[in-house]
């Protein structure tokens, strides 16, 4: 009766495993372009800014001069 069943209804069971199989590729793929996309934003930032922190001179309205800060961290 199983094996029947499975023949009368073969055509239905390709589609499906072809549904489950393009939602599953399309999961991974969605899952994958998140990951980078979250990678890119991460990159481009420190690309622009250049350091793990920076300074602003509010008074100057400049960053803040990259060499005295170097000399003393080196320092340290």
């Amino acid at each position: 009766m199983i094996d029947k069943n499975l023949d009368s209804h073969q055509k239905r069971n390709t589609k499906t495993a072809v549904m489950f199989a393009v939602c599953l590729s399309f999961l991974i793929f969605a899952g994958s372009t998140f990951l980078l996309i979250g990678k890119l934003v991460v990159s481009t930032l420190e690309n622009q800014i250049g350091a793990d922190f920076w300074g602003y001179d509010i008074s100057q309205a400049t960053y803040m001069d990259e060499l005295p800060i170097t000399k003393f961290l080196i320092e340290q």
